[in-house]
């Protein structure tokens, strides 16, 4: 059985995202990935009711991410709790930047980063190997160039570009968020989104305005139908409309006819985007329609062979 430490120098690197594509990678080679996530706190991880649905895991969640109320529980406590978790494994994942944890459970180690964290990796034994994450697409090739300096102190396995589809949310998610409610089509609630667009300044610039962007959540003011009917003649995927009033029978209609879901909020328009704004930076990777897309990008751009040869994946 092997041991996986996936790592970070800080949150938001993307670890989740790397587990759960390096695990549905293992499956497709026919290995039985584990997944482990210790915890300090009274309760399991939200990622592991996630990865237990990504990996098919039959292992209860407070089994997968046990949570301890001390570090010094977590380091008692710890390698049964492993072990528990690892019977029956090839290859066990276990995302944590807890130093405890690695000191009592041996295995190889790689650090996710972020492009903007390059110059912050420690000059040696910060783990055994590298995956630079989240690159926007302007900065691959400097990027990449940095990775070939790195590569004198650690394997850099790839460097993964952003994807807007992996910095987004469900429709449900986004209805929750700003207290809104589906007035149409709530069975497509597990939707994700990668782009939003809010209302254009006037009527004559509308069609021009929402054409600039497809696969996008339109936000318009609740009376302007104008405006609704312009952006669903368009590519958008979803009407999130605010303000008191409802829905107009052209609108719905028409939005029924495209198969694009309709929100209704109550919100004014300063707090549903501040709630927007503050939801897209947090946003975690714990939505099944998001693992296909990270598998596509793992394959695309990690060296997997030569990852699996340092992790002692055969």
């Amino acid at each position: 059985m092997v041991t996986v430490y996936i790592t970070s120098l800080s949150h938001g690197a993307g670890k989740t995202a790397v587990c759960a594509g390096l695990g549905a990678l293992l499956m497709k080679s026919g290995k039985n990935p584990g997944y482990f996530k210790p915890v300090n706190g009274s309760s399991p991880d939200t990622d592991a009711a996630f990865m237990k649905q990504t990996l098919g895991l039959t292992d209860a969640e407070v089994s997968i991410s046990p949570a301890f109320s001390s570090p010094e529980m977590l380091k008692t406590g710890v390698k049964a709790a492993f072990e528990k978790i690892a019977a029956g494994k090839d290859v066990v994942l276990i995302e944590t930047s807890r130093a405890a944890s690695r000191e009592i459970l041996p295995g190889k180690s790689i650090l996710v980063v972020a492009h903007n964290e390059i110059d912050q990796i420690p000059a040696a034994g910060a783990a055994d190997g590298l995956i630079i994450n989240k690159v926007p697409v302007s900065q691959l090739p400097a990027v990449k160039v940095k990775a070939e300096t790195m590569k004198k102190l650690y394997p850099v396995f790839g460097v993964i570009p952003e994807d807007k589809m992996l910095l987004t949310f469900s429709l449900d998610e986004l209805a929750r968020l700003i207290d809104g409610q589906f007035a149409s089509l709530p069975e497509m609630k597990d939707t994700l989104i990668p782009n939003f667009m809010l209302g254009a300044l006037t009527v004559d610039s509308a069609l021009p305005y929402f054409n600039q962007r497809a696969n996008k959540v339109a936000v318009l003011r609740a009376e302007r139908s104008d405006m609704q009917l312009a952006a669903l003649a368009t590519d958008t995927k979803a009407l999130v409309l605010y303000g008191n009033a409802t829905v107009i029978p052209m609108v719905a209609l028409r939005a029924r006819d495209k198969k694009v879901p309709v929100i209704t909020t109550k919100l004014d328009i300063l707090t549903l985007t501040a709630r927007l704004e503050e939801t897209i930076l947090k946003t975690k990777f714990n939505q099944p329609g998001k693992l296909a897309r990270m598998v596509e990008l793992m394959s695309q751009n990690i060296d997997l062979p030569a990852m699996y040869k340092m992790l002692g994946i055969s």
